[in-house]
């Protein structure tokens, strides 16, 4: 509050002041900014506290010293060497350097140089705001940004890939049913079947690491979360580790995303693995807590609520106090340059968050890690949808099919099949192609199978303009991706049904067949 008291209430209008020299001085030396006055030979004249504190030097540690040989590093000399013939020629220069402390580190600066008064008799004023803390954030959002830009490739990399297997199971599973007498060749395409299907898991996994597939929440088995990352942890963990599992014969289910569950899980398992080296013993467990231990009691979260707890649990080295104080902070990393993102237990933590649960971490050095995630239980059973038995004979018909894909593999199996079972079939790559197609047959269509990602014009968009046009006739989506988002828009705004590729031919039928009868069919996972 300002000072009311003072009887010449005009006084600020004169112009007046009663600023003393020292009173000057010390306001310099609050400034938080370090400030470093030199003549123009480069000698120190003036170093005020932030500068002592920010360098390390006292001020009669530097005074009368050469500025260049005392602070800068090799590349801030020639920064500011050119900084200071611009500020002597005209007036003031500011950009960036690279300074030395006392200790002999050195940080990121902006520095600011103004000249006051001559070149024989002037200063050179220079102010320097470390930029450490800035540097380091604008290394932690590249960094976010590339893993951004990593996701987005693999999910792309992912869509493309399951297009080949849509054709590639499907063209299998079409030669089988056409060389059953044929011992030899059926065993070949077993074998590509086979290859397929796991390709096809692995897509799947990789759609929902690179967040390019949809997070859904739905009833979950924990005890199934943990036979999925063993599945993943088995094949890529060193032969010297030791896997062992620890699941109850009966568990409550929990809500919540089963694929970034196992994600988050195997998130643990990567630190478990990077703490214990080639050799080790990593335990993988679930139980069911009444509520979450804290660090020195049992603490209950909700009252009557039961939480499902994952562990993982390893041998390693352990972490000590300070470590274990930022180990959830995003970007921090004990690995070296290059060899992790510090984003694997925040992540984590995001993943119990999102589930209304809870993250304990008990460590010590050299004795190993136990990490612990709390998710909420539910008496909830897990939900199935009982797809409709049967054979592709009978789901035969003689309607028109449009086929709208970009992926010549994937139109020319679904023709296939679709043909051999009664159907015509006609075909677009694209939206704007269908669009052609449905002008000239749209007495004909009577289904329009419709892919979602595709050049020059997309499902979405063709969607919509299909509504305005003709819009009795029915549009079967399918994509890699999951049936929420985008598609899940689409199924709402009155899509007959959904096929996420690859998907097996006999659903392919069963979905053709149940629109055209005007049946309501469940989303199909393939």
């Amino acid at each position: 509050m300002y000072n009311e008291t003072r009887d010449d209430k005009d006084s600020c209008a004169d112009g007046q002041t009663d600023l003393t020299p020292d009173f000057e001085r010390e306001v310099l030396s609050g400034v938080p900014a370090a400030i470093i006055v030199t003549d123009t030979a480069g000698c120190i004249v003036y170093w005020n506290d932030a500068a002592h504190e920010l360098h390390g030097w006292h001020p009669d540690e530097v005074l009368g010293k050469d500025v260049r040989e005392l602070i800068f590093s090799e590349e801030g000399k020639e920064a500011t060497a050119r900084g200071v013939d611009t500020a002597l020629a005209t007036g003031s220069w500011s950009g960036e350097a690279e300074f030395r402390r006392k200790d002999g580190s050195f940080f990121p600066a902006f520095f600011s140089i103004k000249f006051l008064g001559d070149k024989k008799t002037g200063h050179l004023i220079g102010v320097i705001h470390d930029f450490t803390h800035r540097k380091k954030l604008e290394a932690q959002l590249l960094q976010s940004q590339k893993m951004d830009a990593l996701g987005t490739l693999a999910g792309g990399m992912a869509h493309d890939f399951n297009n080949l297997l849509s054709g590639i199971l499907g063209a299998a599973t079409l030669a089988r049913s056409e060389i059953d007498e044929r011992e030899d060749l059926a065993d070949l395409i077993d074998t590509i079947d086979s290859a397929g299907r796991r390709g096809k898991e692995l897509v799947s996994r990789v759609l929902t690491f690179s967040r390019a597939d949809e997070s859904v929440s739905e009833v979950v088995d924990p005890v199934a979360v943990v036979r999925d990352l063993v599945q993943i942890i088995g094949r890529t963990l060193p032969k010297g580790i030791s896997i062992a599992t620890d699941l109850p014969p009966s568990v409550p289910r929990i809500i919540g995303d089963r694929s970034r569950l196992v994600h988050a899980l195997l998130n643990l398992c990567v630190n478990a693995r990077d703490s214990m080296g080639e050799k080790g013993n990593l335990k993988i467990s679930v139980s069911v807590e009444d509520g979450i231990p804290g660090d020195a009691r049992h603490v209950e979260m909700e009252t009557g609520t039961q939480y499902v707890r994952f562990e993982v649990a390893d041998d390693g080295s352990g972490m000590d106090d300070s470590v274990r104080s930022r180990v959830l902070d995003p970007f921090f990393t004990t690995k070296t340059k290059g060899e992790g993102t510090g984003l694997g237990l925040p992540i984590v933590v995001s993943t119990a968050q999102a589930h209304e649960g809870r993250l304990r971490i008990w460590s010590k050095v050299n004795e190993g890690s136990t990490i612990a995630m709390f998710i909420p239980a539910t008496d909830r059973a897990v939900e199935s949808v009982e797809r409709p038995r049967g054979t592709s004979e009978q789901f035969r018909g003689s309607e028109t099919v449009l086929v709208v894909d970009d992926e010549s593999i994937v139109r020319k199996v679904a023709r296939r099949v679709l043909e051999r079972n009664g159907y015509k079939v006609l075909e677009a790559e694209h939206g704007l192609a269908a669009v052609d197609v449905i002008r000239s047959h749209s007495d004909e269509v009577g289904l329009i199978l419709l892919d979602m990602v595709m050049p020059v014009m997309d499902g979405r968009e063709f969607f919509w303009k299909l509504k305005e046009s003709h819009p009795g006739i029915p549009i079967v989506l399918n994509s890699a991706f999951s049936a929420e988002g985008r598609v899940g828009k689409l199924l709402e705004a009155g899509a007959s049904g959904f096929l996420r590729k690859p998907y097996e031919l006999v659903d392919l039928l069963r979905t053709v067949r149940l629109v055209l009868d005007g049946e309501k069919i469940p989303n199909v996972s393939g």
